[in-house]
């Protein structure tokens, strides 16, 4: 992409939102990013001047509202957003529908640009009940864990295993009165 800067003003203008630096500058942060990034992480590394946190979650609102990002969700309550490119989509294929893989160490978000999911019928369903009743989707997300490409390459780290104390045993005295009722344990001397 020669200028980034002029085509996101295009992405922007054409989504019908107005060109701020604050958006240029999500717009350009998530592009640069290799994995998808939560609201924080883009915060964090915005310029300090540029906006504050409610106008980076309501700006990655719009964004994919407007079909400019997509928002994943790995299940830990923390969507990830990442850039969509609809300059190569088409009508019936639209690039950004691709899985994402969720590291299983460090818990990394990649989107897997160059693997696609294909949803169709299955044969033997289109020649016995005719069409499939699966008529629209409005949106897909495939997600597969697994290990990021930094991950596999690094050994994991042995970790300790942790095994829980043993209770102190109890003396029979003890036992003894824990099983009796609260009237017979008021007459146990000790």
């Amino acid at each position: 992409m020669p200028n980034p800067q002029a085509h996101f003003e295009t992405l922007l203008r054409q989504a019908a939102l107005r060109v701020t630096p604050a958006r240029l500058e999500i717009l350009t942060l998530l592009d640069s990013s290799r994995v998808a990034l939560d609201a924080n992480e883009v915060f964090d590394r915005l310029t300090p001047t540029t906006s504050d946190r409610v106008t980076v979650y309501r700006t990655l609102a719009s964004f994919v509202k407007a079909g400019l990002v997509h928002r994943i969700d790995p299940g830990d309550r923390r969507y990830r957003f990442s850039l969509t490119d609809h300059s190569d989509c088409t009508h019936d294929h639209h690039v950004h529908e691709h899985p994402h893989l969720i590291c299983d160490r460090c818990g990394s978000v990649e989107c897997l640009q160059d693997t696609e999911i294909i949803i169709r019928t299955h044969p033997t369903q289109v020649a016995t009940a005719g069409p499939s009743p699966l008529r629209w989707i409005n949106e897909q997300q495939v997600t597969l864990r697994g290990l990021c490409g930094r991950c596999n390459s690094t050994p994991a780290k042995p970790t300790a295993h942790k095994t829980r104390p043993r209770p102190p045993k109890a003396s029979p005295s003890l036992l003894a009165s824990k099983r009796a009722s609260p009237r017979q344990r008021s007459r146990t001397k000790p």
